[in-house]
C-alpha cells in the first residue's frame, strides 16, 4: 500500500513518500512544504496543511491518489504523561489509565482523543505507561478538513514513539539500561530504556544544533539531569551505554564527546544504515525525517498494548447496558420466530408445490379421459348395435339405395334417433317434381318403414322446386 507520511517542522511539514518493496520499503520522494501565509498557533497550521498543502506534496510527479496519510505529531500538539500504574486485577486498564490521568495530571479525559503505550508482560508491580493526548476540540477541527479533502489520517503517532519503534527495530538495543539520544535538526528526543523499552523519554531543543561540540555539551548536561533524576527498576541504577541516533559524521563527533567526559560505552546508530528502507537514486532523507521512517514500519505491525496511535485509539470497555439486553433479547426472539416462520413456509410451500403437482397431473388424466370417452362410446354404441337383431347399417343402406338419383332428389337436412323399440329420421328432401316424392314414399315403404310427411311447399330453386318435411320411422318386432 503506497504511504504519505507527514510532520510538522520550525516553519512547515515534511513529507516521505513511499511503498512496500518485498521486506523492504521503497522511498519514492521527500521534501517540504510550507504554507503561504503564518498561522498563529499550532492548530491553524495543521489545519492550513490539511486543507491547502496535502494535495500539492511530491515534486516527482508521483501519483497521490490512493496512498494511505501518516501523521507524525510533536508538542505543543500533543501532550505526553508518563503514568506508574499499578497492577489491580479485574480492572479494565484503559479506564484505569483515564482515572489516573483525571486525578494526577487534572485533565478531563473526555475532552481528550487519548491513547497509551505500556508493557504489561513484566511481573513488576509497578510498570510505567506513556500517555499521548490530542484536544478533542483540535481533532474536531481536522476532522472537518478531512472530510472535505477526503484524506483522513490511517495513523497518527507521537515523534518519540514513531522514533523509537524505528529503533527496536532496527538496531542492536542492550536490555540493560541505556540511554538513547535521537538527533533531529533542532531538537533531540532523550530515551531511558530498561529491557528495551522506554521508562522515560524527553525532547528538547538544541541550541546550536549546527556545532556537534555544542550539541555535544548541552548533551552532556542533558544526559547527567536525565540519569539521575531517573528512578531505575531494580537495584542496578547504572546506565550500561548511550546510543545517538542520526546524521553519521555529525552523530560520530557527538558521541566520542560524550564517552570521553561520561565514561559511558557510548556508539552510533546512523540514518544511512537502517536495513528496512530502500532510496530511489541513493538519496538518504534528511535525519529530521527518522520518525516519518519509523511511522513506515509502525503502519505494517500488528497492534499491541506498545503501539500508540491517536486514529485507532484504545477503547473504554462500557458495560453492556440494560437496554443493550433487552435489544439483543429482541434480536433472539425476532431471530427464533423467524426461524419458525421460514420452517412454516417451506412446508407450506412443499405442500402447495405437490398440491400443483397434483392438480396438473390430475389435469392430464382428465384431458386423456376426456379424449377417450367418445370413442368408448362409439365402440359401445357398435358394440350394442351389432349385438341387436336388426343391423341398422344395412336397413340405411337399402334406404338410400331405394331413393332416387340424386338428379331426383337432394337431401338437405337429416337427423336420426335410436330408441329401445325401433328408430326415427328426420330429413329435409328437395325434389324435382312431385312424382320423385311418390317415388320416396314408395321406396321407405317398401324397407319396412313408415313415412310421416309433415309438409310439403314449393321454393324459388329452378332445380329443385318441391321441399318435403318427413319423418320416417321403424318399429322393431320384440
Amino acid at each position: 500500500m503506497p504511504i504519505i507520511a507527514v510532520q510538522q517542522t520550525d516553519d512547515g511539514f515534511e513529507y516521505l513518500l513511499a511503498k512496500p518493496q518485498g521486506t523492504q520499503w521503497l522511498v519514492e520522494d521527500f521534501g517540504t512544504w510550507q504554507p503561504t501565509a503564518l498561522a498563529a498557533n499550532q492548530g491553524e497550521l495543521w489545519s492550513s496543511f490539511f486543507a491547502e498543502g496535502l494535495n500539492s506534496l511530491g515534486s516527482g510527479g508521483l501519483p497521490l491518489a490512493g496512498r494511505k496519510l501518516l501523521v507524525c505529531l510533536k508538542r505543543p500538539v500533543v501532550e505526553f504523561h508518563r503514568l506508574d500504574l499499578e497492577r489491580v486485577d479485574g480492572v479494565d486498564l484503559t479506564d484505569q489509565i483515564h482515572n489516573q490521568v483525571a486525578v494526577q495530571e487534572r485533565l478531563d479525559p473526555d475532552a481528550l482523543i487519548l491513547d497509551y503505550a505500556c508493557d504489561v508482560a513484566g511481573q513488576a508491580e509497578l510498570y510505567p505507561t506513556f500517555v499521548t493526548c490530542l484536544p478533542r476540540e483540535t481533532w474536531q477541527q481536522w476532522d472537518a478538513h478531512w472530510r472535505v479533502s477526503k484524506s483522513k489520517p490511517a495513523m497518527m503517532v507521537p515523534r518519540v514513539w514513531a522514533t523509537w519503534r524505528l529503533l527496536r527495530q532496527e538496531a542492536s538495543l542492550s536490555n540493560e539500561p541505556a540511554i538513547v539520544v535521537a538527533l533531529y535538526r533542532k531538537q533531540a528526543d532523550i530515551y531511558v530504556l530498561v529491557r528495551r523499552r522506554p521508562v522515560y523519554v524527553r525532547a528538547i531543543n538544541l541550541q546550536q544544533p549546527d556545532e556537534a561540540a555544542d550539541v555535544a555539551q548541552q548533551l552532556i548536561s542533558e544526559i547527567r539531569l536525565t540519569a539521575g533524576t531517573v528512578d531505575l527498576p531494580g537495584n542496578d541504577q547504572t546506565i550500561s551505554s548511550i546510543s545517538i541516533f542520526g546524521d553519521r559524521d555529525f552523530s560520530d563527533t557527538v558521541a566520542r564527546q560524550i564517552q570521553d567526559s561520561l565514561d559511558i560505552n557510548s556508539n552510533i546508530i546512523a540514518l544511512e544504515t537502517l536495513r528496512s528502507f530502500v532510496y530511489v537514486a541513493g538519496q538518504t532523507p534528511d535525519l529530521n525525517s527518522a520518525p516519518l521512517l519509523g511511522l513506515l514500519l509502525g503502519f505494517t505491525q500488528s497492534p499491541d498494548t506498545e503501539t500508540i496511535d491517536l486514529m485507532n485509539p484504545k477503547r473504554l470497555q462500557q458495560p453492556i447496558s440494560r437496554w443493550r439486553i433487552y435489544t439483543w433479547l429482541a434480536a433472539l426472539i425476532i431471530l427464533g420466530i423467524g426461524y419458525l416462520g421460514f420452517d412454516w413456509w417451506q412446508t407450506y410451500e412443499t405442500t402447495r408445490q405437490a398440491n400443483l403437482d397434483l392438480a396438473k397431473r390430475n389435469k392430464e388424466a382428465q384431458s386423456t379421459l376426456d379424449r377417450t370417452i367418445p370413442k368408448a362410446r362409439v365402440v359401445e354404441y357398435l358394440q350394442r348395435w351389432e349385438a341387436e337383431q336388426v343391423n341398422w347399417l344395412q336397413q340405411l343402406d337399402e334406404i338410400t339405395k331405394s331413393l332416387p338419383s340424386g338428379d331426383e332428389v337432394v337431401v338437405r337436412q337429416y337427423d336420426g334417433k335410436r330408441y329401445a323399440s325401433g328408430a326415427e329420421i328426420s330429413m329435409q328432401i328437395q325434389a324435382r317434381n312431385l312424382e320423385t316424392i311418390e317415388a320416396i314414399q314408395q321406396a321407405v315403404q317398401k324397407n319396412g318403414w313408415q313415412i310421416k310427411l309433415k309438409r310439403q311447399v314449393e321454393t324459388q330453386d329452378t332445380a329443385y322446386p318441391f321441399r318435403l318435411e318427413t319423418t320416417i320411422s321403424y318399429n322393431q318386432e320384440p
